[in-house]
């Protein structure tokens, strides 16, 4: 056919030089019939070159096939071991064979939308090219070329109602045909129409086509997207396919497209624009912009925060224990501590910070100030490393092994101790990841009578569980439940 393929002399050197590559196995050799169907001299030409260079190959392949639809029925291609079916696969009779009893497996149908009457000498359609020869009844069908029922159809086709054939009246529309219901007793809207198949043989795609000289192939293949599919199984529905188009295929966007769908469908699915946008924008577009990292997410998360006496008049020594679950993203996690939160911010969007603090801007941020009591991932006691960089202190917690737990669902642990202002009379807890499962405990000294919280959670259950005894309030979630980002507890005493 000279289109993609390799000529016969120049396949053998063409196969060896792919065959000598290492990252390709050759699995078949396959051509195409140019005209099986209209020229079985040629293609029988065609077939003896095709198996004679299948016969000059030390080692036959593992598939060789040649035949399509019309080949298969013309009895070529014997030698093959796979066979390709194209229009065959439709259950469509091919032209100029003898019936084989194929059944078409696909149909094209529609309703009845409208019913119409019109007056002798009437004309329906684009250019008047019908003209009622006495008073009749008519239908609208909500079909039209746009929809793939093709324009050659016009004033020539027939559509199945009712289990009668009605004539397509005028010329087809874009996205209306007309049919003459004469034949139809007591015609009602709703009623099926069948442009395509069903059981009428006159409504088969190669008995439509021959009415125009058309060919059933392209009036298969053009049955357009605005087509809803649906899929059956021995009589039984088994699956559809939306308007449109038939696969929604992610690949086939680009990111700022598949933005755009995702908030559409959340919108759409919680019939909420203003609440889909929310969503999208404070829940979803930080993880889309950072798609070019593992996004990970913590599990089992546990925040202890204690708060004691200190000799440091109008602070509170405070002890935090940290404990959740997560898979390891580096050799290394750092933990950092700012008096500023303009400076620490700057952590809030990097993935490699397990841990931030926010530090009383009347302290110098030093080891005496704040302190990583213990890092450890599962039962491996990081080293600590501080570097005081642009205004933060940076505490890198890394050990060696760590290496060979890269990629792996691990255990953290981290404790610090430090100064809280009692004068502030509140302490935040924020959660910054997306985390299943949270427990936050703050424990505070007997005369604190009068302590509260406020939880602020997004995500499946926005109450968590609050409990109570004279040193300790405790916020949880269910073990089970998502937590999304932004959401967290505040403290007040």
């Amino acid at each position: 056919m000279h289109r993609s393929g390799i000529l016969d002399s120049e396949f053998l050197s063409f196969y060896a030089k792919i065959a000598k590559m290492e990252n390709i196995k050759i699995e078949g050799v396959f051509s195409h019939f140019a005209s099986a169907e209209s020229d079985l001299d040629f293609s029988r030409k065609q077939e003896e070159r095709f198996w004679k260079v299948i016969d000059n190959l030390s080692v036959p392949p593992k598939y060789m096939h040649i035949d399509n639809s019309n080949a298969l029925v013309n009895g070529l291609g014997k030698r093959s071991n796979l066979v390709r079916l194209g229009i065959m696969a439709y259950g469509i009779q091919i032209s100029g064979n003898k019936d084989i009893g194929l059944q078409p497996v696909m149909t094209f149908k529609t309703i009845l939308s409208q019913i119409k009457h019109i007056g002798k000498g009437e004309a329906v359609g684009y250019n008047r090219s019908w003209i009622a020869k006495e008073d009749c009844v008519y239908g609208i069908l909500p079909i039209g070329y746009a929809d793939g029922y093709d324009f050659m159809l016009s004033n020539c086709g027939v559509v199945g109602l009712k289990d009668k054939l009605c004539n397509v009246i005028g010329r087809i529309s874009m996205d209306m045909i007309c049919v003459d219901l004469s034949a139809v007793e007591n015609p009602a809207i709703g009623d099926e129409a069948i442009l395509i198949g069903g059981s009428n043989q006159e409504t088969r795609a190669e008995n439509l086509v021959a009415r125009y000289g058309g060919n059933a192939y392209e009036l298969l293949c053009q049955v357009g997207r605005r087509a809803k599919r649906y899929y059956f199984q021995e009589g039984k529905l088994v699956d559809s396919a939306p308007l449109s188009r038939r696969d929604f295929v992610p690949d086939d966007f680009s990111d700022s497209k598949l933005n755009q769908i995702i908030e559409s469908a959340i919108a759409q699915r919680l019939q909420s624009i203003e609440i889909g946008e929310l969503i999208y924008r404070e829940m979803l577009r930080d993880f889309f912009y950072y798609k070019d990292r593992d996004i990970h997410y913590r599990y089992n998360f546990k925040h202890k925060i204690i708060f004691s006496h200190s000799l440091n008049i109008g602070y509170y020594n405070v002890a935090t224990i940290l404990n959740f679950d997560k898979v390891l993203s580096n050799d290394y996690f750092l933990v950092a501590c700012a008096a500023s939160e303009e400076i620490l911010h700057r952590y809030f969007k990097r993935s490699d910070v397990e841990y931030r603090w926010l530090m009383d801007d009347r302290f110098e941020l030093d080891t005496e100030s704040f302190i990583v009591c213990l890092a450890k991932v599962d039962d491996i006691i990081l080293r600590t490393t501080l570097t005081y960089i642009d205004g933060c202190l940076e505490i890198r917690c890394s050990h060696p092994n760590l290496k060979n737990k890269i990629g792996k669902k691990v255990h953290f642990t981290i404790n610090t101790k430090t100064l809280y202002p009692s004068s502030l009379h509140q302490f935040s807890v924020f959660i910054t990841e997306l985390t299943r499962g949270v427990d936050i405990a703050f424990q505070f000294p007997t005369e604190l009578e009068t302590v509260d919280c406020v939880p602020f959670f997004s995500g499946q259950d926005k109450d968590p569980v609050i409990s109570r005894t004279n040193e300790e309030i405790r916020v949880s979630s269910q073990p089970e439940e998502w937590i999304f980002p932004i959401s967290g507890v505040v403290f007040a005493y």
